[in-house]
């Protein structure tokens, strides 16, 4: 975005078909299609209208805050009852009591609350443990070779599998971690700040205001340059180390952001 470069905004509601105006999180289908997450159920956006991904009237009670397509074996995953994961499509399923879980590639991993480690492959979901470690109640976590990045209500972590030992890195509470395809490193959230963790560690953006209703949500990585944050006070840009802010002042149609997707073909 560019506040000298006229931009337009279209929006999107439950008066344009979608479930519920929260949208918790976006994902997208290789022939272009949007699986949008929302409070009230699961929509496939076709750039047109909205449609239910599933029939199974179950899922509207999710909390739908997290979701994962995987196009190979077109499964999509979500967050369901006490925030546990579930198949939502083809099939409504439940995997199991885990705390925290993230996909890479056609991998499945999940992290219950003692701190076990499990994964499988998409292709039959057969979770099996392959670590135990000594972090207890994760919100989010990111395995990475013999490293596992686990975020909790109380910082962010670093754990080595092969001396089973720990390290504290960040105080805070930790929401989301994930790798970019695009940057090639991986990145944390916690409710204020984002880290980069693969060469600097060091933090790539904080939310300067100190009001404690303020939080970061979501943050979507553009290019090694450029990178977007959600936050409930509104849309943050980062270009070359340039920080830019959009509220409704800007036209946005509202200031609480909870979830974020780049559409590179659209540029939008």
């Amino acid at each position: 975005l560019d506040k000298n470069i006229p931009f337009t905004i279209t929006q999107y509601s439950s008066k344009q078909g979608l479930p519920q105006s929260q949208v918790n999180d976006i994902v997208s289908k290789k022939n272009g299609e949007l699986i949008v997450a929302t409070a009230n159920g699961i929509v496939i956006f076709n750039g047109n209208e909205f449609r239910e991904i599933t029939q199974d009237p179950r899922q509207k009670n999710f909390i739908n805050s997290e979701i994962f397509w995987n196009e190979k074996y077109q499964i999509l995953i979500s967050r369901g009852e006490k925030n546990h994961p579930y198949v939502i499509y083809p099939q409504l399923k439940a995997l199991g009591s885990y705390e925290a879980f993230t996909a890479i590639r056609d991998s499945f991993y999940c992290m219950d609350e003692s701190g076990k480690i499990f994964g499988a492959d998409f292709k039959d979901l057969a979770l099996k443990e392959i670590v135990t470690t000594s972090l207890r109640d994760p919100n989010c976590f990111y395995p990475s070779g013999n490293t596992v990045f686990v975020g909790k209500d109380d910082g962010l972590y670093k754990y080595n599998i092969l001396n089973n030992a720990s390290v504290k890195l960040y105080d805070g509470t930790f929401t989301k971690i994930m790798f970019s395809e695009t940057t090639n490193k991986i990145y944390a959230l916690s409710t204020k700040t984002l880290y980069e963790l693969t060469n600097s560690f060091q933090p790539v953006f904080t939310l300067a205001n100190e009001k404690r209703e303020d939080l970061c949500f979501d943050f979507e990585i553009i290019d090694s340059l450029t990178m977007f944050i959600a936050t409930t006070n509104g849309l943050y840009e980062i270009n070359d180390g340039e920080q830019d802010y959009y509220s409704k002042k800007s036209s946005l149609p509202s200031a609480s952001l909870y979830s974020l997707y780049y559409n590179k073909y659209e540029d939008a």
